[in-house]
């Protein structure tokens, strides 16, 4: 089954006027989620759950070398951690997306950066 697309927002820049909303996002415990590589990526991770902690991971696509690096951690509760920039090399997977993970009570949002 498809995973589940996550849309990413572009973030505003230093001469915007306005911020922009970050858009959260269930993670598809059952088929993952992706989102489209912009080449400059960060993906945010919170966990709501009502305590506890839940897995995310980021999944790495062979680079030149055919070297691999998933991206596995812990989400506390009320924490959200910080990932990235993801650049193309090593993420970016054939369809141009960058493919996650996580457990239930995570969250996700991407921001493209300018």
């Amino acid at each position: 089954m498809a995973r589940t697309k996550l849309d990413a927002i572009l973030a505003p820049g230093s001469s915007a006027s306005a911020p922009e909303s970050i858009i959260w996002t269930a993670a598809d415990t059952v088929h993952g989620n992706y989102f489209e590589s912009s080449g400059k990526d960060l993906v945010l991770a919170r966990n709501v759950n009502g305590s506890g902690s839940a897995a995310v991971t980021i999944v790495s696509v062979p680079d030149a070398l055919s070297r691999l690096g998933d991206i596995v951690t812990t989400v506390l509760f009320a924490n959200t951690k910080v990932f990235g920039p993801f650049l193309a090399i090593g993420w970016r997977n054939t369809e141009g997306d960058i493919s996650l993970d996580g457990a239930a009570g995570i969250e996700f949002a991407v921001i493209a950066l300018p």
